[in-house]
């Protein structure tokens, strides 16, 4: 059983998303005042859309300070430094009963009010301001004490509901602004325990998604053709104006007009299912190796490609001198035609018997028209035969 809405608010945040947290803490800090230009609602915004990390100010209560049964009254509050106008150490011991704080306006009675509603936790958060007529801020620090613990707590403004304090409850006439604001006729007019928090939480999470509404049209708007629609019928400035198509207009376009992105639509929505029901992981996997795969082949054309270039010049020089090789070849073998009609003439033994004959030739300097081992006169056969002869000892072409 809840005690106060707040209470079940934060129950119900706790396993809650971020974005939904930091609203509930927002409309339990400021006790449910809604402003609608509030910059929470954009902080929200990024934590939802953007992923925006935030740290919450943790508002649950101790567990431990609801068992305790002894009475609990706060005995004294010292305020040492750092709070509005209120004198450096000065020290109030409350009665057990009642105590009354009076004083003319900006005296600091208002001061004390916040440093109380911080340390136990007041419904709605309350800035502590420093003395404005001073030249320099000092750090905020407080000591108070209780009736059920001898300990005394050193504040300092870092945290607040600070237990067995967050057992007290304080109250401001600034926490009546949600529940004596402005209403409608069909709003209830009285809230009990706390439930103007909900109203407050409904307004800020409206705001928030009429603001995620109006992002999603603008991207959508982004995406759409600029049509100029002057010269347009009202009918179709209605349409383009509402972004709703008439069913006529709609029908009419497609009895009258072909639309050849319709197959390509219908493709992909196949592969979008397709996808769905296939394990994403696995074919990313086989997309990866298929990219990899490809990007070797690839660097294995760029190598041969390269290749090719360099070599190329290589390539064509070496053909022309196969071709002109060949030529010469032909030439060569025209020129000891004459041979063929020898037998034998690849064997070793002949060959050293027609080097043998040149060496001796050229030793003994004889008269070229008279064979050197005969020693008659040539005729024209043997002179074709040593000019083949001597062709083939002087041509390196073969």
């Amino acid at each position: 059983m809840y005690n106060h809405s707040k209470d079940y608010l934060l129950n119900y945040s706790k396993d809650k998303e971020l974005w939904l947290k930091f609203l509930i803490n927002k409309v339990i800090l400021t006790n449910g005042v809604f402003r609608e230009n509030d910059d929470c609602i954009k902080t929200c915004y990024d934590i939802l859309v953007k992923g925006t990390n935030y740290n919450l100010e943790d508002l649950h209560q101790d567990e431990n300070t609801k068992k305790n049964n002894k009475p609990f009254y706060i005995k004294e509050l010292n305020h040492i430094s750092g709070v509005n106008v209120l004198k450096d150490n000065q020290k109030i011991l409350f009665n057990d009963n009642i105590t009354i704080l009076f004083g003319q306006n900006g005296s600091g009675k208002s001061g004390y009010f916040r440093i109380l509603n911080e340390i136990c936790g007041g419904n709605e958060k309350k800035e502590i301001i420093p003395n404005v007529y001073s030249t320099t801020i000092k750090p905020v620090q407080v000591s108070i004490r209780n009736s059920i613990s001898n300990d005394t707590l050193i504040w300092n403004n870092t945290s607040r509901g600070i237990p067995p304090y967050n057992k007290t409850s304080v109250y401001d006439t600034s926490y009546m602004k949600g529940l004596i604001e402005p209403r409608n006729t069909q709003e209830a007019l009285i809230e009990p325990f706390g439930l103007h928090l909900f109203s407050s939480l409904i307004k800020y999470i409206e705001v928030l998604k009429q603001n995620i509404s109006e992002e999603i049209n603008n991207i959508k708007f982004k995406l759409l053709p600029n049509i100029d629609i002057t010269d347009c019928s009202d009918k179709v400035k209605t349409a383009f104006i509402n972004k709703v198509l008439p069913l006529e207009i709609k029908n009419y376009l497609l009895d009258n007009y072909s639309f050849n992105e319709t197959k390509k639509i219908e493709e992909l929505e196949k592969k979008i299912s397709t996808l769905k029901s296939t394990n994403i992981q696995t074919e990313i996997s086989l997309r990866n190796q298929k990219y990899l795969k490809a990007k070797n082949i690839l660097n294995e054309i760029k190598n041969n490609y390269t290749f090719i270039v360099e070599n190329n010049t290589l390539l064509i020089t070496l053909i022309k001198k196969h071709k002109d090789s060949k030529v010469k070849v032909k030439e060569y073998q025209n020129k000891i035609e004459a041979l063929k009609q020898i037998p034998s003439i690849d064997t070793a033994e002949w060959k050293e018997f027609i080097t043998s004959a040149d060496r001796y030739n050229k030793v003994s300097k004889q008269n070229d028209n008279v064979c050197i081992y005969c020693r008659n006169p040539l005729n024209k056969q043997s002179i074709e035969l040593i000019n083949a002869y001597s062709e083939y000892l002087n041509n390196d072409i073969i």
